[in-house]
């Protein structure tokens, strides 16, 4: 099943590096919509697209057009417009400045969570991905 994997990615010179969240995608061109997380309260901030080529890994869009923080992500094909989205909605962290340590740690719960293979469902999975990437997240 294809599918967009829960991480981090490193923002580099002003673009994303999602390759490590493309692996189980077939080789073609992606369409990535972002819908920032914000903090609880806060105003909901506006999605945006991006491509991105699923067999070279490479932002085929300029400049990233936001900061760092946590997004939900959903995969869509390229083209056409419109088409439905692939997969599950994932929750991804760019991140700059943390990135070695933060991908470190999620890398320590994925390996954890792995372990448990089919003993845990796959929501309460999601759930604990999702919270440790909005723990990981937050301002220190």
């Amino acid at each position: 099943m294809e599918r967009l994997a829960h991480g981090v990615a490193q923002l580099i010179r002003g673009r994303v590096d999602v390759e490590p969240l493309l692996k189980a995608l077939q080789p073609r061109l992606y369409r990535l919509r972002f819908q920032p997380v914000g903090a609880r309260h806060a105003a909901p901030s506006p999605p945006f697209d991006v491509v991105v080529d699923g067999n070279a890994n490479n932002w085929v869009t300029s400049e990233w057009p936001a900061s760092t923080g946590l997004f939900r992500v959903g995969v869509y094909p390229a083209l056409p417009m419109g088409s439905p989205r692939v997969g599950d909605e994932a929750w991804v962290l760019v991140d700059e400045g943390r990135f070695a340590e933060t991908a470190a740690r999620f890398k320590e719960i994925e390996t954890m969570v792995e372990g448990w293979g089919d003993a845990v469902p796959e929501a309460e999975v999601t759930l604990l991905l999702r919270a440790t990437l909005d723990d990981m997240a937050a301002p220190r």
